[in-house]
């Protein structure tokens, strides 16, 4: 498939999503001004990516491009917009089972967007039902999902986790434990199991991050509350 039409068959896919998509679930960080910002950014720094042919996929680096930069350098209201708009169109590369140079690029940007960010409390949400409606982002080696993950609990820890959060959270996790399989992946559910408990205010007494305990947090969350006190 040639360039152009890649590109032709991802925008139709990006509006198939969005048809999905209600009219209070948008991007409203403020504003469709900021969207279409982000939506700009990207289209450049993607679109710098594809006239640049003399470079190996796995050397896609944002900060060689002056739209990457930008994009890096934004402020950051702008950012969770573009780490939103990003994974959409992640999404849905990842459901086409497409592996060029788009993909790359989005994974190396939308991971190196992963810090402190000031999410509006809808644009996280928008963010959380993309992942959890595509399972195809459960890969290894492809998607800094935990890197998302860390990002999400840290904005969690400043403003609490409201109930449409913790929804879309369980929806992820609930995803995940059917579907991961790696160690990178099992992380990335461990990472959502410790920010739901800490939502609840029940601590777990394994440590998820070796196997041992990933194994034994397995059993003992499906011990009834007395089982577990024993």
């Amino acid at each position: 498939m040639h360039e152009g039409d890649h590109r032709m068959v991802l925008t139709r896919l990006i509006q198939l999503v969005g048809n999905k998509v209600g009219p209070d679930d948008g991007v409203t960080a403020d504003g469709a001004g900021l969207s279409k910002q982000a939506e700009s950014l990207l289209d450049g720094f993607l679109g710098a990516v594809s006239r640049q042919q003399d470079r190996f996929t796995w050397q896609i680096c944002p900060v060689d491009y002056p739209a990457g930069r930008a994009i890096l350098d934004a402020d950051r209201s702008l950012q969770p917009v573009v780490v939103c708009l990003g994974l959409e169109r992640l999404a849905c590369l990842f459901d086409a089972r497409s592996y060029g140079q788009d993909l790359r690029a989005l994974e190396v940007l939308v991971g190196l967007l992963c810090r402190r960010l000031d999410y509006q409390t809808n644009d996280l949400r928008r963010t959380l039902g993309i992942l959890a409606d595509h399972a195809s982002i459960w890969r290894p080696w492809r998607f800094p999902l935990v890197s998302l993950v860390r990002s999400i609990e840290r904005w969690i820890e400043d403003h609490g986790c409201p109930p449409e959060i913790r929804a879309e959270l369980e929806r992820l996790r609930a995803q995940g434990r059917h579907s991961a399989t790696h160690a990178g992946e099992r992380k990335a559910v461990a990472a959502l199991d410790t920010i739901l408990g800490a939502a609840e205010g029940t601590p777990e007494p394994f440590d998820p991050a070796d196997d041992w305990g990933y194994a034994a947090l397995d059993t003992w969350r499906q011990l009834d509350q007395a089982d577990r006190l024993k």
